[in-house]
């Protein structure tokens, strides 16, 4: 049996999972985050080799059984990065070969089962990776919350804000949006906003204000939804961009919709669908095949030889 492990790091959580050939599970084990640019690199190791060591006691091996292990991870997108992530991950993980990737190749990869097409990512934050039939990738949005994250949960929920104050102030139409946002938070008056967002406003906690947004949506509260329609759009555009730059606009394609956005947020996937068949009527948005975890396991068995470009 031919044993692979894989690793998908992200800003939030490491997934470490043992697989066979068949990309049959036969081990998973979960750690705190993998983004050595926000935790440093001691705090990364320790999360690689805590999801490994788990996934290796679920699957019954030891790291010496293992043939090839494949990592994709956040912050790994330059080749400076990379070479600084090789060296962390060999030391606690001796395993070779290695692959090595950033995080939205594992996910492109894992969710068309191969090195092509577009994968579009909304959770916290927002960015498209693309590959074209020659080999040929690029990259738009992941800008970070300050510069960009268009369509991202954390748009969604400062879009939900911004929403709320305006409302208030009479500067826009009325909305439930504040009085959801203000009951989820705890507080009375709208006037106290202020000193939630300077105190506790984070990247995350705005982010997780996403949800509440959602639900106003379907309770047809008409600033929620263009509030998802505009995240639609939004992300439509980062998906187009990648298209453009790799010449795939008038191509049959996948764009793998992948991250919470798109799984709690019907709203947001109709928009992004509909804006999609207008500037690029053969791309085909489809949900995930495998998770991130396993697109790095078939990068690790493409390195073996053992899996070839075509799924299944």
């Amino acid at each position: 049996m031919t044993l692979v492990m894989s690793i998908d790091g992200g800003g939030t959580r490491t997934v470490a999972v043992v697989v066979d050939e068949t990309l049959q599970e036969l081990g998973r084990g979960q750690a705190a985050s993998a983004n050595y640019h926000n935790v440093g690199l001691e705090r990364l190791r320790y999360a690689l080799w805590i999801a490994a060591d788990r996934a290796c006691q679920g699957a019954g091996c030891a790291f010496v059984d293992l043939v090839a292990l494949g990592c994709g991870l956040a912050g790994a997108g330059r080749p400076e990065d990379r070479h600084v992530l090789r060296r962390a991950v060999a030391e606690v993980i001796p395993v070779s070969p290695l692959v090595l990737t950033h995080d939205a190749e594992s996910a492109l990869v894992g969710g068309t089962g191969r090195r092509e097409g577009v994968v579009l990512i909304s959770g916290t934050g927002s960015m498209a990776y693309g590959v074209n039939a020659e080999g040929r990738s690029t990259r738009a949005g992941g800008w970070g919350p300050i510069l960009d994250d268009e369509g991202s949960g954390y748009w969604i929920g400062l879009s939900g804000l911004r929403a709320a104050v305006r409302s208030y102030d009479g500067r826009a139409p009325a909305t439930i949006v504040g009085e959801r946002i203000l009951a989820a938070l705890g507080l009375s008056r709208m006037k106290e906003l202020v000193g939630w967002a300077n105190r506790r406003g984070s990247v995350k906690e705005i982010a997780a204000l996403a949800p509440l947004v959602g639900q106003c949506a379907q309770a047809r509260d008409e600033i929620a939804q263009e509030i998802l329609s505009q995240a639609g759009s939004k992300l439509a555009a980062l998906a187009g961009a990648v298209l453009r730059k790799l010449g795939m606009t008038d191509a049959a394609c996948e764009i793998v919709l992948a991250g919470g956005t798109f799984h709690h947020q019907p709203l947001v996937v109709q928009a992004l669908r509909e804006e999609m068949a207008r500037c690029a009527p053969q791309a085909r948005p489809i949900w995930p095949r495998h998770e991130p975890a396993l697109g790095a396991a078939l990068l690790a068995l493409m390195e073996l030889g053992e899996y070839g470009r075509d799924p299944d």
